[in-house]
This record gives structure tokens, C-alpha cells and sequence, in this order.
């Protein structure tokens, strides 16, 4: 409902020459809690990519359950819980009132005729109003799959409840205010002393006890007028002369405060509060140009636009201090609030830029309304590349393990360097990482060897999405050989591995006009690994063939955020992935004290969980959420390994390993590379 309960978007146009102004219906309030017309654009299940593209198309709604047939539409309303958006779908042939919810997608009401369009919704979403064609305009009531048709005309406003409708009749050739209750339409009259000519319902209060509107009076002139069971239709007085014409846009919940403009030799943002009117004011002295569109619930703040000195159009609200400019996004060549939550501290509208129009809320800040929600999407991704490359760099913990003699001790040291994953365009970057191993063993015969490291590590996103703090971990080997040193025969490996490292988080960042949020958070993941393989000789190279089965699993720890106008919460975030890895190496002898080797293989994740985020935010519409990543994960990949080894002496050898190969997230590849140092003693 509008004045305080729905939402529709101002489809108001940028301001031309003449800083004449176009608007055309849609111009409403917003639900309590500010209920998400504009964040239904980004619903959450849509893909990153999705979600680019149709934040870009303001008057185009991109939402999850779009028919492949549907080409766009138009959203003009949305329930007061804020979870059901109507509006309208087009194809190449036709207009279909829908509503949209994040359980069912987008759902056309099976209205009747060519075109069809739904305006607003009950506080619920059970109960949708609107207009349909057939072949002339039907206002139309729908409540659970069945629609009522209430007549010639449209229906433009509803009572929280969804009991009350306010909108219009087709009479004899005139448009005649109505108040439905249910399907018995009530006719409010008009101003005229004998009840002819024309009227408008445009608004209704939460209890629908009161309805404001347009009528014709005896002079021929249309006027605002509010409507109450015992008074009737009474005229909202004019605020400068009888040539000036109104418009209304808006009621409280109490039905006490209008609000709306008029036009006479400009346009001038008017309330009208207890049958009294008000010109609001301007951000400059003799400003021609301002309208108010919509009123916070007890009437105290309202929203809308006025000019500048600069001559553009600027975004304000104004209460009892007088009138505030909102406008702080530098980019934008105007901007326009239309929609206001019940207590008045959250204001949503759109912006216009060279490339469009974009929607904004403002809280203390305005803020790309599209893009705060696109920033929540790309956590999951920060998270799922944060993620994976802590798995990475303490995967490596497992591949420290070494052999010596019985009664012997040995000791190794390993830097690695990795890269890996890609964002894909979403601005969110690649992971990368680095760690530092330090590992002792003992050899408890000549077949066994156990051991155990440590290590300190640090993994990022490439944007610092995830600035992470250096990790530490450390794990437990053992190495066991049918022969030995000599490695033919069965050969067999396994470790149990844990590291940490804390993360400074910051959503946000690649993205333009929002404002930053922080937060701080832990990253453990551990990795059980255990591996299979014989070792034979054939020639001069010792060839091994291997399996092998690995599970690491990483913890998020929940945690909230600070420094910004829209806050979110994140629940604990987990990932577990088991992977089998089939793969042979080959080593040979190329001078008297080095080792060359070479390996292939193949991984294959038979279980990886949803890289997904979910939490709670005071983003509206976005109170709770599940987010998926939209990085295109690789189960199976390919990947390659080579390797040199020289003996400094007989219990000393240095080495360098490299590894590439697909990366599991994203479209680029990973590789690595090991330097160290190994002993024995």
C-alpha cells in the first residue's frame, strides 16, 4: 500500500530544458522496514553475472524464475513484509501482472486481455491490485491464484490488511473515486455539489479508513481531496492560487498527513496535515521546481526532490528542522527519493547518471542501492577463494613427509609459493599464497619413518576482499617403503594436519559509491591424507604410480560488521571437500648428485559443499540471506608436476619442485613452486 506500506518506483525522468518535469504513475511509499522493491533485484540465488546486468536496467527486472519467453517488465509494488514484489512481465506480444517471491520466482496472476499490470500489494503479499485490459482498463483485486474483477477502471492502493482498496470506476464516461471493501465498491463522490464530474483515489491510510485522492470541483478545477467515514470528501485547500494543480503521492498510516505537489508556473512539493497545507520548503530562494513523494508513518519526515543553484535535482527529506539535502553521490547528474520507511531514517530513490538511472538507500549516506547488495553477492565469492586458498597452503603440510634409516633422524625446511583461482571479472581477485614448513622425522626402522611439522603461512584475495593475517600450523606425518630408501615396491603415506589464520574483511571494496564495512574473522581448516603407490624400475627411471584420498574441511567463524550505513552479519561459514588424486612420477639420475623428476595426474573433489554465505543484514529486503558463489568450480582437474634434486653431501640434498595445472575455482590455472633443504642425521 502506498503512503507508508508499498513501494513503487518513480519512473519520474531525468529533468530537461526548461527543468520541466515528466512523471507518470508509480510514485509510492515504502513498506515498515523500508520492504525491497529495488533489492528484489538482486535476489539470492542470482548469479554475479545476473546480477551486473540487471542492476543496470532500472525499469527492468531480472529476477529468478523469469520465463525464457518474458522480455522485461516493471515492478510498481511490493508487500509490506518486504517479500513480495508486483509489477508487471512483457513479452513481444503482451503485458502480464506477476508477483515475485523469493520462494517461487516470479509468478504471472493469470489475468485476463492483452495487458495487464499489478500496482500494490497487502502488508502480507497475499492480496495484489492493479489494472487489466480487456479490451478496456478492469481494476482487479487477486488473493490466492483467484482475481476478482471490480470493474472498469484501476485499482491503485490497498489497506494493510488488503480489506480496503482505493482507485477508480469508469461511469457513464467518468472516473469516479472508489473504495472497495472486498468487492462492494463504495463511491466517494467528488467535490461537486451535485456529485458529477470525475475523481481519483490515489491513497489509502493502513487501516483504509481514510482515502486521499483528486476530484473535480464546480469550478472545473481538480483539487486534492482526503475522504473519512464522517465527513466524506472534503477539498485539501490550495497552497498559492485556484490555477494551480495538484497531484497526490502519498498518505501516513493515520491518514492525517498528505503529501504530493502542485503545479502553477513551476512545481512545488506541498503537505497537507489536518485539511491545512504547506508549501515545503526549498534548497534555494525562489526554486520553481520540487515535489514530495512520500511520508515516514506518523507523517513527521517526508521525502522527495528539489533544484539547485546549479540548476540539477536533488534528493532530500524534511522535517521539523527544515529541509536536508541527501544528495552525496559526486557522480550523479540527479537524484530523486521516493519511497520512505515508517520511522523515517531509511530513504530510498534512484540516482541518474550518464550510463542511467540506479537506485539508492540512504540512511547518513547515499549509497548505490544495487551495489551494496551486489558487494553482499561477492562475499561469497571472497569467501569461497579465502576458503580454498587456506585449504591450499595447509594441504601442504601433507606433502612434507620424508624417509630415513632406522635409528636415524631427518629434518626438512620448504618455502612454497602458490597461486590460484580467478574471479572472473567480479572484482574480487585470485588467491594466492605462501607458506613456510619446518618438519623432523625419525626413522623407526628402514621401511617406517614418523614424523611432524609446523608451519606458518598466509593466503589472500586478490582485491584484500580477505586481508589475511599470517596463519600458523602443524601436522603429523609418517612415510612407509617396502625397500626403504630405494622406494620400489609398496609405498604408503598419510598425515593429519590443522592451521589457522585470522582475516581482516572488507565488503565493499571494487565498488563504486557505497561505503565500506568491516569486519574480523578466523579461517581453520584442517586435512586428513593418506596415498597408495608402488615403485618399479624400468631402465633408468623409477616410476611409481599412485592414488590417493585427502579431506580438508575449513571453518569461518560467524562475526558482524562495523562502518557502514548497511551492516550484515555473517553466520559461521564451513567447506568440506574430499578429493581422490591419481597420478605417476617418474624420477631418473642425470649427474652423479642430481635427481631429475616428472609427474602427471588427475584430482577429482567426489565431495565439495555449496561455496555458499548466509547471515542477516539490516539491508531491506536482505534480512536473512543465502548467498552462493558464482566462480565456476572444477571437480576434476588435470595438473602436472617436475622437480630437481641435488645431494650437497650423503645426508644433505637441496631441491625445487613445481606444480600447475586447473585451478578448482575459476578460469585461470594454479601453479606453485617448493624450495628447500632436507637432512639427515
Amino acid at each position: 500500500m502506498q503512503g507508508g506500506v508499498g513501494l513503487s518506483i518513480s519512473r519520474m525522468r531525468r529533468v530537461r530544458a526548461g527543468r520541466h518535469v515528466r512523471t507518470s504513475r508509480g510514485v509510492a511509499s515504502i513498506a515498515p522496514g523500508v520492504a525491497a522493491a529495488l533489492t528484489a533485484l538482486v535476489s539470492p540465488s542470482a548469479s554475479l553475472a545476473q546480477t551486473a546486468e540487471c542492476l543496470d536496467l532500472l525499469d527492468t527486472m531480472c529476477f529468478p524464475g523469469l520465463p525464457s519467453d518474458r522480455v522485461g517488465g516493471v515492478f510498481w509494488g511490493v508487500s509490506g513484509d518486504g517479500k513480495v514484489v508486483v509489477g508487471n512481465l512483457q513479452d513481444t506480444m503482451r503485458m502480464h501482472a506477476a508477483r515475485w517471491s523469493p520462494e517461487a520466482g516470479w509468478d504471472p496472476l493469470g489475468l485476463p486481455g492483452v495487458f495487464s499490470e499489478a500496482y500494490a500489494a497487502s502488508r502480507s503479499g497475499s492480496v495484489i491490485v492493479g489494472a487489466f485490459w480487456a479490451p478496456f482498463s478492469h481494476a482487479f483485486r487477486w488473493e490466492g491464484g483467484e482475481f476478482i474483477d471490480l470493474g472498469p477502471g484501476a485499482a491503485h492502493d490497498l489497506s494493510a490488511d488488503g480489506r480496503y482498496i482505493a482507485g477508480m470506476l469508469t461511469v457513464a464516461g467518468s472516473n469516479r473515486a472508489i473504495r472497495w471493501d472486498g468487492a462492494e465498491a463504495r463511491d466517494l463522490g467528488t467535490l461537486k455539489a451535485d456529485n458529477s464530474g470525475q475523481s481519483w483515489a490515489k491513497a489509502i491510510s493502513a487501516d483504509g479508513s481514510v482515502v486521499a485522492g483528486l476530484s473535480e470541483n464546480d469550478q472545473g478545477r481538480i483539487r486534492a481531496f482526503i475522504w473519512g467515514e464522517a465527513n466524506g470528501m472534503t477539498a485539501l485547500p490550495t497552497a498559492i492560487s485556484d490555477d494551480e494543480m495538484p497531484n497526490v503521492w502519498g498518505i501516513s498510516a493515520d491518514g492525517r498527513v498528505v503529501v504530493g505537489d502542485i503545479q502553477v508556473i513551476g512545481n512545488f512539493a506541498v503537505k497537507w496535515e489536518d485539511e491545512s497545507v504547506h508549501r515545503l520548503e526549498t534548497l534555494i530562494e525562489d526554486s520553481t521546481l520540487s515535489g514530495a513523494r512520500a511520508v515516514s508513518q506518523d507523517g513527521s519526515v517526508i521525502v522527495g526532490f528539489a533544484d539547485t543553484e546549479d540548476f540539477t535535482v536533488h534528493a532530500v527529506r524534511w522535517t521539523e528542522d527544515g529541509i536536508e539535502d541527501i544528495h552525496t553521490i559526486e557522480s550523479a547528474i540527479a537524484s530523486f527519493a521516493t519511497g520512505i520507511s515508517d520511522d523515517g531514517s531509511t530513504i530510498v530513490g534512484y540516482f541518474s547518471e550518464l550510463e542511467g538511472d540506479r537506485p539508492f538507500i540512504w540512511r547518513t549516506e547515499m549509497q548505490d542501492w544495487g551495489k551494496v547488495l551486489q558487494s553482499v553477492h561477492a562475499m561469497a565469492d571472497a569467501n569461497a577463494i579465502a576458503a580454498d586458498a587456506s585449504q591450499h597452503a595447509v594441504a601442504t603440510l601433507a606433502r612434507n613427509g620424508f624417509l630415513v634409516e632406522q635409528g636415524r633422524g631427518g629434518m626438512r625446511l620448504a618455502g612454497d609459493l602458490f597461486w590460484s583461482g580467478s574471479d572472473e571479472g567480479q572484482g574480487i581477485g585470485s588467491g594466492d599464497g605462501r607458506s613456510g614448513v619446518l618438519s623432523f622425522g625419525y626413522g623407526l626402522s628402514d621401511q617406517v619413518t614418523l614424523g611432524a611439522s609446523v608451519a606458518v603461512f598466509g593466503a589472500r584475495v586478490g582485491t584484500d576482499a580477505f586481508s589475511t593475517r599470517t596463519g600458523h600450523g602443524a601436522a603429523l606425518w609418517g612415510e612407509l617403503s617396502e625397500t626403504g630408501m630405494d622406494r620400489r615396491g609398496w609405498q604408503a603415506s598419510f598425515a593429519a594436519g590443522w592451521g589457522r589464520q585470522g582475516a581482516d574483511v572488507t565488503r565493499g571494496l571494487g565498488f563504486e559509491n557505497i561505503m565500506l564495512a568491516s569486519g574480523k574473522a578466523d579461517l581453520d581448516t584442517g586435512v586428513l591424507h593418506a596415498a597408495l603407490g608402488y615403485g618399479f624400475q624400468t631402465g633408468s627411471w623409477l616410476v611409481t604410480p599412485s592414488v590417493g584420498v585427502s579431506h580438508v574441511r575449513t571453518e569461518r567463524s560467524a562475526y558482524s560488521e562495523t562502518g557502514s550505513d548497511t551492516l550484515a552479519s555473517y553466520e559461521k561459514f564451513r567447506l568440506n571437500r574430499t578429493t581422490l588424486t591419481a597420478k605417476v612420477e617418474a624420477e631418473t639420475k642425470v649427474t652423479e648428485f642430481g635427481r631429475l623428476s616428472f609427474g602427471v595426474g588427475v584430482e577429482h573433489d567426489v565431495r565439495a559443499d555449496r561455496t555458499g554465505i548466509s547471515g542477516s543484514s539490516d539491508i531491506p529486503g536482505f534480512e536473512e540471506f543465502f548467498l552462493e558463489s558464482g566462480i565456476r568450480t572444477h571437480r576434476t582437474r588435470g595438473f602436472a608436476t617436475a622437480g630437481y634434486r641435488h645431494d650437497l653431501s650423503v645426508d644433505s640434498t637441496m631441491f625445487i619442485d613445481v606444480r600447475a595445472g586447473q585451478s578448482r575455482l575459476g578460469g585461470r590455472g594454479e601453479a606453485g613452486v617448493s624450495v628447500g633443504y632436507q637432512l639427515r642425521f
